[in-house]
């Protein structure tokens, strides 16, 4: 068994819309379902384009806050602004994980915030270069220090994330059972 995903936007005849239930003649999904070795599908889940909408405002919202940061943090031995960002987007999708893991969100929260918000607040792109450009202007002490941080604060950010959302996400549990 393994698991595969297919996403799509397309056009679509009149027929197949009424078919799958759709009011519109263009749709997007996104398809997600496991496939035994006789390439059967066991189950199929799809969500319709509004998922993809959320991950898009997500994205340009991650992306603001990312530019917005970079403005305000100062450069010091190595670009402070990228390890901040990645820091704190490790911590909030950790506390998403850590929630989702004890209590359900809607589909389209999580992946707004999770695959939206936190990749485009994130970049794995931008440390990349950096670490290159430090490579290139052989600032060795600097390159130590901005990897190290980097991981290490990304990882621990994303350790504590996963505890803090499901600390949140019992004391939700245990609100709703006391109510």
């Amino acid at each position: 068994m393994g698991l595969f995903l297919e996403m799509g936007i397309g056009l679509f005849s009149y027929f197949d819309t009424k078919r799958i239930g759709c009011r519109s003649k263009t749709t997007a999904s996104v398809t997600i379902f496991w496939k035994t070795s006789e390439g059967k599908r066991v189950s199929a889940v799809k969500k319709q384009g509004f998922i993809l909408i959320a991950i898009f405002i997500g994205g340009a919202l991650g992306t603001m806050f990312r530019y917005t940061i970079n403005l305000q943090v100062i450069h010091l031995l190595f670009p402070l602004g990228t390890v901040v960002e990645n820091v704190i987007g490790s911590l909030l999708l950790g506390a998403v994980t850590g929630y989702i893991l004890i209590k359900k969100i809607p589909v389209v929260l999580k992946e707004g915030i999770g695959v939206g918000f936190c990749g485009g607040f994130t970049t794995m792109s931008t440390l990349a270069a950096d670490t290159v450009h430090l490579v290139g202007e052989a600032h060795v002490e600097s390159l130590l220090v901005y990897i190290s941080v980097s991981l290490f604060g990304g990882l621990l950010a994303a350790f504590f994330g996963m505890k803090l959302g499901s600390v949140i996400a019992r004391s939700k549990q245990k609100e709703g059972a006391a109510e």
